[in-house]
């Protein structure tokens, strides 16, 4: 789970918790259960790891491929913990791995991921091309004044099947504005959206995923819907294509939200490289309204939603 905090006193700050846990036992899953008794899985780890420091307590989740190492890196900025994913095969622990049997994607698997900030003039239609080309609807988190600069690239995305959501317009933190300035950003975003397109949004991603009760107030008198995310690869940070791949491939999730920004080329690059890696095994990408509706749940004005299952 990826988490972000907001306050005048405290500032902004992200962290990152990562829990494996048995449903069955109701217990967290250690990762010295997961090996044959006896075996030095951390040296294993060391060495596959190819140069990369390892503490030997360094976070990790697990698919039927690989076991992915969350490894935090130190050159974030201060208050901002930021991590890099190493996928590790799971060929390479064959006769020591004893733990679940990794899960297979359910047979229907859905995801809906998402787009934030853009549109962007020229990665914006370079991603909408590439999920054209395998039959994929997104989620555009669009910002006013991108909107209002590129309102053929909006007409495109809504003729195309995407879903369009406010992202307000000027990426303000709603918590710290008034009752009258966050329903200013959203009318704005809405008014330009639906200059282009018709249609008036009715979900909003709040700047920074921020809300408080007052920020819930505003969307639930708007009639809006708050849709966060449950997979944040960080690609706004990393800008390498193939950490943003392995950030999305450790976290996603039958039913999560992943969330992306198309204002950067290598966020779209990974974010494609790890959409075929998922369709290859059974995902199937929906926007955020027909995740729910395909699962027979109603977006209501005035509630966040970050996925369908709590990771």
């Amino acid at each position: 789970m990826d988490f972000r905090y907001y306050g005048d006193e405290q500032g902004f700050g992200a962290g990152r918790l990562i829990t494996n846990f048995d449903l069955e036992s109701e217990s967290q899953i250690l990762p010295e259960q997961l090996f044959v008794e006896g075996v030095d899985f951390r040296a294993i780890f060391a060495a596959l790891a190819e140069g990369v420091a390892l503490t030997g307590n360094e976070d990790f989740t697990f698919d039927y491929e690989y076991i992915y190492l969350h490894i935090r890196t130190h050159e974030a900025p201060a208050q901002q913990d930021s991590y890099t994913v190493l996928p590790l095969p799971l060929t390479e622990f064959e006769g020591m791995w004893v733990g679940p049997a990794p899960e297979t994607p359910p047979t229907g698997a859905r995801m809906a991921i998402t787009f934030d900030d853009g549109p962007h003039g020229r990665f914006t239609p370079q991603l909408l091309d590439a999920l054209a080309s395998r039959n994929i609807s997104g989620t555009f988190f669009l910002m006013g004044p991108t909107a209002r600069a590129y309102p053929q690239i909006v007409e495109r995305m809504h003729s195309e099947g995407h879903q369009i959501g406010n992202h307000s317009y000027s990426h303000s933190l709603l918590t710290r504005l008034s009752s009258a300035q966050i329903r200013k950003e959203i009318d704005d975003t809405d008014s330009i959206i639906y200059g282009i397109t018709g249609i008036i949004p009715t979900l909003v991603r709040p700047p920074f995923g921020g809300y408080n009760d007052q920020v819930l107030a505003v969307m639930a008198e708007m009639g809006k819907s708050i849709v966060n995310w449950s997979v944040d690869p960080r690609d706004w940070y990393h800008r390498n294509a193939e950490i943003v791949r392995d950030n999305i491939l450790a976290h996603a999730r039958d039913g999560s939200i992943v969330l992306v920004h198309d204002i950067h080329e290598s966020s779209i690059q990974g974010a494609i490289m790890a959409i075929d890696i998922l369709l290859a095994r059974g995902y199937n990408f929906v926007t955020v309204s027909e995740l729910y509706r395909l699962a027979d749940l109603e977006l209501r004005p005035g509630a966040v939603y970050r996925g369908l299952y709590r990771d």
